[in-house]
């Protein structure tokens, strides 16, 4: 059940305070080594500082390279400028076929238990990377013209 705004009684946590929701259908492109936003974001202020949020992702991710035998790439969750998840698992997204041209569409998920102690508004996104400048990742890929990879990040405020 959802708990009111105050929370659950002394000793009894773990119910939901608040949720919020972000989704986005934009693609998104990058062949950098840098971290570059997707464009997925959401915030949420925490009634409590010591209130958990757990954090929900499922981004679409097209992967490619035309020149190569592998592609490799990241998808990271992220709260503020501080890296929570690289993912998917901590190796990151790579493939390797053994042919010149790699063309993946796939999806991340992640789920995380954040702590971030604080009562003040709170931001966490998705953050996209290649492995080289070769490499090249979109999010929310447009597959053909008329689907779209929509991808979506929920935040749930966690009494403690």
């Amino acid at each position: 059940s959802i708990i009111p705004v105050a929370g659950v009684p002394t000793g009894g946590g773990g119910g939901i305070i608040q949720i919020k929701q972000a989704t986005t259908d934009t693609e998104v492109s990058t062949n950098s080594q840098t971290a570059a936003d997707t464009g997925l974001t959401v915030s949420i202020t925490p009634t409590s500082s010591s209130s958990k949020v757990l954090v929900l992702v499922s981004q679409a991710y097209r992967l490619r390279h035309t020149a190569g035998p592998s592609v490799g790439g990241d998808i990271r969750l992220v709260r503020g400028s501080t890296v929570l998840v690289f993912g998917p698992g901590d190796y990151g997204i790579w493939h390797q076929n053994g042919s010149n041209q790699i063309d993946i569409f796939d999806r991340v998920n992640f789920h995380y238990l954040d702590s971030p102690n604080t009562t003040s508004a709170t931001t966490y996104k998705t953050t996209a990377v290649t492995y080289n400048s070769a490499h090249y990742i979109w999010t929310q890929p447009y597959g053909n013209a008329s689907s779209k990879g929509n991808s979506y990040i929920t935040v749930m405020e966690v009494s403690a």
